[in-house]
C-alpha cells in the first residue's frame, strides 16, 4: 500500500550514519525512470509511522519530491525491528564497519544484547562483532580513513595497533595515498611498535642512568676536620689574599683541626700574619 511521506518518522538509531551523496543521486535517477522496486517496511505508531528499513529508498523519494511511497506496514516487536535492521544493512555493500560498530554497541547498551547474540543473528564469529564495536574507540583520523573508503577495516584494523600516536597518524595518511593493504599495515605495525618499544627502553635506560649519577654524587674532604661529605653539603666563605695564605699553610700540613690539637699539645700559637708556630 502507498502512505504519506509527511506521515513517516525516521529512528535516531539507524546503522547507516554516513550516507553518499553520489549513491543517493543515483538511486533517485533509477527510482524516477523504473519506479519503487522493493517497498520500505514501516510500523504503526498511533497517527504516523515508524521507519524500519528502507531509509536510503524515502531519501531518494524525498529528494523527488514524492508525495507517498509503496510500504509494507509490519506487525513486529522491538527486538524484531532491530534484528531487520542488522540483516538488512549487512546486506549493503555501503554501509561502512566504523557505523556497524556504533549500531551495535547501541543495541548491546539499550537492548541488552550481548556480542554472541549479536553474531548469531549476522551468522559471523563473536570476533567480528568485537572487532567493529572496539572501532568506535581508534583515532578520528583511522575512523574518517574508514568511513570515506580510504582505508580498508583489515588495514585499519592493523595499523589501529601502532602504539606511538603520532607515528599512527603518518601511517594513516601514507597508508590512504599508497592503498596499503593489510599484509604491508601489518608490517608497519610491527616495525612501528619495535621502534617504540626501543625508544622506551633508551627512556628508562636514560632515567637509571641519571639515578645512578645521582646515587653516586662526587665526596671532597673538609679542610678543617678532614672528613668526607658530599660536594653539594660543602660551604665556600670569602677571605682576603693574607688569610688565603695562612689556608694554604694548613692545607699543607693536614687540617685546621689537626693543627689546632697539635697545636695545643705544644703549647704553642699561631702567627696570625704568617701562619707559622713561635713566640713574638
Amino acid at each position: 500500500m502507498k502512505i504519506l511521506i509527511s506521515q513517516i518518522k525516521v529512528p535516531e538509531n539507524l546503522m547507516r550514519q554516513n550516507i553518499s551523496e553520489r549513491g543517493l543521486e543515483h538511486l533517485a535517477k533509477s527510482m524516477k525512470a523504473v519506479g519503487l522496486m522493493h517497498p520500505i517496511g514501516v510500523r504503526a505508531e498511533n497517527d504516523h509511522y515508524v521507519l524500519v528499513h528502507g531509509h536510503r529508498r524515502l531519501m531518494a523519494a524525498k529528494m523527488l519530491e514524492w508525495d507517498e511511497i509503496e510500504a509494507v506496514i509490519m506487525e513486529v516487536s522491538d527486538d524484531i525491528v532491530e534484528m531487520i535492521k542488522v540483516m538488512e544493512n549487512r546486506e549493503r555493500e555501503d554501509v561502512n564497519a566504523i557505523d556497524e560498530g556504533i549500531f551495535y554497541k547501541k543495541l548491546i547498551l539499550e537492548k541488552g544484547w550481548t556480542q554472541a547474540y549479536l553474531a548469531e543473528i549476522l551468522d559471523v564469529s563473536p570476533g567480528f562483532v568485537s572487532q567493529r564495536i572496539g572501532s568506535k574507540d581508534w583515532p578520528k583520523m583511522l575512523r574518517d580513513a574508514v568511513v570515506v573508503g580510504s582505508l580498508s577495516f583489515s588495514t585499519a584494523r592493523e595499523i589501529a595497533g601502532i602504539k606511538d600516536y603520532e607515528h599512527l597518524l603518518y601511517i594513516v595518511q601514507h597508508a590512504a595515498k599508497s592503498g596499503a593493504t593489510p599484509t604491508v599495515a601489518r608490517e608497519w605495525r610491527r616495525r612501528a611498535n619495535l621502534d617504540y618499544e626501543e625508544k622506551i627502553r633508551r627512556a628508562e635506560g636514560a632515567e637509571t642512568e641519571a639515578d645512578a649519577r645521582a646515587a653516586k654524587e662526587p665526596e671532597m674532604n673538609c679542610h678543617m676536620c678532614g672528613n668526607q661529605e658530599k660536594v653539594s653539603e660543602m660551604r665556600t666563605y670569602t677571605i682576603c689574599p693574607s688569610c688565603q695564605g695562612l689556608v694554604e699553610e694548613v692545607k699543607r700540613q693536614g687540617t685546621f683541626m689537626d693543627h689546632y690539637i697539635q697545636m695545643g699539645a705544644t703549647g704553642g700559637e699561631v702567627d696570625e700574619q704568617s701562619g707559622q708556630d713561635g713566640e713574638t
